[in-house]
C-alpha cells in the first residue's frame, strides 16, 4: 500500500489504513525515526490513557 506526500509535505494516508487505525481529521500522529524508517503512529485515547496508566496519572485519583 502506498500514500504520497504534498507540495506542502502533507502525508496522504490511504482510506483503508485510515478507517482500520480510527484516523479522523486532527487525529494526532506521533513520528517516529528509527534510523532506516519513519514510522507513524496515530495518536488515540487509548494510546494517552496507556500512557498516563504506565505513567501512574490514571486521571482516577
Amino acid at each position: 500500500m502506498e500514500g504520497y506526500i504534498t507540495v506542502k509535505g502533507q502525508i496522504v494516508i490511504p482510506a483503508e489504513l485510515r478507517r482500520k487505525y480510527g484516523i479522523t481529521p486532527n487525529t494526532r500522529i506521533a513520528i517516529l525515526d528509527n534510523g532506516n524508517e519513519i514510522i507513524l503512529r496515530p495518536i488515540t485515547n487509548i494510546t494517552t490513557q496507556s500512557r498516563r496508566f504506565l505513567e501512574g496519572k490514571s486521571g482516577t485519583n
